[in-house]
């Protein structure tokens, strides 16, 4: 909660008390102390604490990937969230390898029609815009697109109010991502996509909100 709130002060040192908690209780290799050095890596990084992020970063890959193997949905979110700090200090060589295994995983573990798949697409292709490999970044676009209007089709039914404006949040975000994209590159396929999505979105807000 106060790491949500940007009360950070007041997050680490429960985030602290948990892990040395998990780590008396249940050991140094178990799933919740993995994901509890995940949070509060997350945490260093949204405070731009990197040096003290990613050494929690590894530690937490390497219990998920000793104890569970690579192929699960938190392992992927840390290469994710580790990608996402690499490419905040501008280290873009170690950003791409993260986000497509990643990516990878994701596809496996939860498939193409999951919030996670969408958010490393939106990722990875905000990656090769920014560097200009639009040629990478296209088909990505593309694929995001029909992915959160997939989700957002989905979600009507089973979300609440709150959580339901969350998801509208995130399609206007990858909305103007694409958009951008659309302008800054003249393509045609990606200028169709937009357009579907804001028939999608004028359609969605029309018979559901």
């Amino acid at each position: 909660l106060y790491h949500n709130m940007g009360r950070y002060e007041k997050a680490e040192p429960l985030y602290q008390e948990a892990i040395a908690i998990q780590e008396n209780i249940v050991g140094g290799q178990s799933l919740y102390y993995a994901r509890d050095l995940f949070n509060l890596a997350s945490l260093y990084t949204v405070m731009n604490g990197y040096e003290k992020a990613e050494p929690l970063y590894l530690k937490a890959l390497s219990i998920l990937g000793t104890g569970l193997g690579n192929e699960n949905p938190l392992y992927a979110l840390i290469l994710q969230n580790q990608g996402s700090m690499y490419y905040s200090q501008g280290q873009y060589e170690k950003v791409e390898p993260l986000f497509l295994e990643s990516k990878d995983i994701c596809e496996k573990i939860v498939g193409k029609e999951h919030p996670q798949y969408a958010n490393i697409l939106h990722d990875l292709a905000n990656v090769y815009s920014q560097r200009e490999q639009y040629g990478k970044a296209e088909p990505l676009f593309l694929e995001l697109s029909y992915a959160n209007r997939r989700l957002l089709t989905k979600s009507c039914n089973i979300l609440s109010e709150l959580e339901l404006n969350s998801y509208l949040n995130q399609f206007s975000e990858g909305q103007n991502l694409t958009l951008s994209f659309a302008q800054l590159t003249g393509s045609k396929n990606v200028a169709v996509a937009c357009y579907d999505n804001s028939l999608f979105y004028k359609g969605f807000l029309l018979h559901n909100v």
